[in-house]
């Protein structure tokens, strides 16, 4: 389970009142989402930009998210994986591309400004990504994107909105983009 405050994500592990995680934002307001945890790891390449502070180029990650768009992700993940015994052998799920250390680098996806979005490799029948909406299983994703929908991912894009709660957005044949609406 995470929590999360405006300026702070803290999870919760699996071991007990001393497997606890806490990170304090930069100064973007944004945390920098785990590359790998329980039920999701991160795959694809490290975007590589000049660091926002220093100016130095290099890999800087590209999963740096809001604080309480974390902990949502993080919980809707560990609900999807808890839900149904069938997601037992399934790999963690795979996800890429959140923002930058400053969210208003543009990383090649527009959308991801916010540090409210993630993208995610479709799930196949076993279980196992797929780069391909032809080749996924859309009962999964229906169910994944449901539980994302709880947890305020409400701007979502599949192709041809294939999956349900989303909509077509060019460019998503490979990936299923989950998005936090900004409020105006």
């Amino acid at each position: 389970m995470a929590t999360a405050t405006a300026k702070s994500l803290t999870v919760y592990g699996e071991h007990g009142r001393d497997d606890v995680s806490h990170q304090s934002a930069n100064q973007f307001g944004v945390v920098q989402f785990p590359e790998k945890g329980p039920g999701i790891d991160r795959v694809g390449t490290r975007d590589t930009y000049a660091h926002p502070v220093t100016g130095q180029s290099g890999q800087w990650g590209d999963n740096w998210m809001d604080p309480q768009a974390a902990a949502a992700l993080y919980n809707a993940v560990q609900e999807y994986q808890s839900a149904n015994p069938a997601h037992a052998n399934d790999v963690p799920l795979k996800y890429n591309d959140i923002a930058a250390y400053d969210p208003t680098i543009n990383l090649g996806h527009s959308s991801h400004g916010s540090a409210k979005a993630v993208d995610f490799l479709y799930m196949d029948r076993n279980g196992q990504p797929t780069t391909s909406i032809y080749s996924a299983d859309l009962t999964r994703q229906n169910e994944f994107t449901g539980i994302l929908r709880q947890h305020g991912f409400n701007h979502n894009f599949s192709n041809n909105g294939a999956v349900q709660g989303t909509s077509h957005w060019p460019g998503h044949i490979n990936h299923e983009h989950a998005g936090q609406r900004i409020q105006q």
